[in-house]
């Protein structure tokens, strides 16, 4: 038994000639790892006999090789490797209406590169080898008034106006270097219009005259997803839930969410308590389907509680068509919003699957942790993930035409998807918006002395 041996080596740029760090050198038939340090030098220890060797770097090309080991032998060897094409990545993390974003960690997992933390409008950037599949994380290190509720087991998780999960993009970076715009969270804001026909709306009243505990079933305008289900009726209940298909339950309360054995399945709980729509002084529970926008809207306006009998409460049912606003699974997505609430600490709110056995609790009375109560001006946005534009091509041929005057016009070929452009100029070493364009050109008449222009890709939201 002679014990082992070793190799140990120097890695370097073949370019540059300057130590490489962080080059994995494997032996996978021994099982044996290690790394170079800063200066590129490695050790490895080694038994006696014939060896296959594996030199990996992220940024340059790999090098195997045959080392032979004689007893406690050291082998000396230099290893050059070739670097890799490169090409930087750029990009800027945003609200859904275009304001910059603070709060966040972005990485490229899988890479010896550091995660970034942008201050407020900075963008970031990562130089990475080109003709490579990557993924760009980017994580939300906000406090937790940002974090939407959920996602259950299914994927539907409840956002507010604030609200945002943390993405992944996966991308493969070729020559035609992308620039990414990441738009964090949907755009959802409150906008309260009735359509209760009484009211001046565009609805139709549905009859809810009867009595207490009533249920009607309609048809959908469009097939709704929810939960991997298809649906094309729906029933609406006087006490403020409407449950896709069709049941003649009328179950009145607030229980709890999820519960197979209480409440109607696939319940859209959007105010779920007593109620009394056959009061006289009750407007009107009416239904609109919106086609341009691509929804479908159930309202209960000014609908009276039983008790107590001082409160009313106006609230929105709105389905969104997914051919139209499509998501990632299919599934049909859900807005919830309240346009007069008196007494909101009774109810219960929030989504359940057709199984009763999964959903989303968004607030109910007595229940830690204390979701908001539902207020006047609450929207709340149900979804698997509305899709939306992550990242667009970079302008490849921007050109400058002299006009008369000293006027230029800057022209480039637009680009698929795109909602704009933004034309900036470099002045005291930072990027400047000089204008935000819909087509694809812009003139203007700039002082005399040199100038460095580019154009960037507004993404679609």
């Amino acid at each position: 038994m002679g014990g082992d041996g070793s190799v140990r080596g120097y890695i370097f740029d073949g370019l540059t000639g300057a130590g490489i760090a962080n080059v994995r050198i494997t032996a996978p038939a021994l099982g044996r790892i290690t790394e170079t340090g800063a200066d590129g030098w490695f050790n490895l220890a080694l038994p006696a006999g014939s060896h296959q060797l594996i030199a990996e770097s992220f940024f340059h090309q790999g090098h195997e090789w045959t080392e032979t080991i004689s007893g406690n032998q050291q082998s000396n060897i230099l290893i050059s490797l070739s670097p890799y094409a490169l090409r930087e990545i750029t990009g800027r993390v945003t609200m859904p209406d275009g304001t910059p974003r603070d709060g966040v960690r972005i990485s490229i997992p899988d890479s010896p590169l550091d995660p970034i933390e942008p201050m407020l409008s900075e963008e970031f950037a990562f130089t990475l080898p080109l003709d490579r599949d990557y993924k760009l994380v980017i994580e939300n290190l906000g406090p937790s008034s940002r974090i939407p509720v959920g996602p259950d087991n299914y994927g539907y998780a409840a956002f507010d106006p604030n609200d945002w999960l943390s993405r992944r993009i996966d991308f493969h970076l070729d020559e035609d270097t992308p620039y990414f715009l990441v738009s964090t969270g949907h755009t959802i804001q409150f906008d309260w219009q009735t359509i209760d026909p009484e009211a001046g709306g565009p609805g139709t009243a549905l009859d809810f005259s009867s009595g207490a505990n009533v249920t009607q079933v309609i048809d959908l305008p469009f097939p709704f997803m929810y939960y991997g289900e298809t649906f094309v009726r729906a029933s609406v209940c006087s006490n403020g839930w409407v449950a896709l298909g069709e049941t003649s339950m009328t179950t009145a309360g607030s229980g709890a969410i999820p519960d197979p054995d209480h409440g109607p399945p696939a319940m859209l709980a959007i105010f779920w308590d007593r109620l009394a729509p056959y009061n006289e002084e009750s407007g009107n529970i009416s239904m609109y389907h919106d086609e341009a926008g691509g929804r479908f809207i159930i309202e209960y306006n000014h609908i009276r509680q039983q008790i107590p009998s001082s409160a009313f409460e106006s609230f929105q049912l709105i389905l969104l068509d997914e051919s139209i606003h499509p998501t990632f699974t299919g599934d049909g997505a859900i807005i919830m919003q309240y346009g007069e609430v008196s007494d909101g600490t009774s109810c219960t709110t929030g989504i359940e699957s057709p199984s009763g056995t999964d959903g989303l609790q968004y607030f109910r009375t007595d229940v830690f942790p204390y979701f908001p109560v539902p207020q006047t001006g609450n929207v709340i946005l149900y979804t698997t993930g509305l899709l939306e534009s992550t990242y667009l091509p970079a302008i490849s041929d921007l050109r400058i035409t002299h006009l008369a005057g000293q006027q230029i016009r800057l022209d480039w070929s637009a680009i698929f998807g795109a909602s704009g452009y933004s034309v900036e100029e470099l002045r005291d070493g930072q990027w400047q918006t000089v204008a935000q364009v819909a087509e694809n050109s812009h003139e203007m008449l700039p002082n005399a002395g040199v100038h460095l222009f580019r154009v960037r890709t507004l993404a679609q939201h």
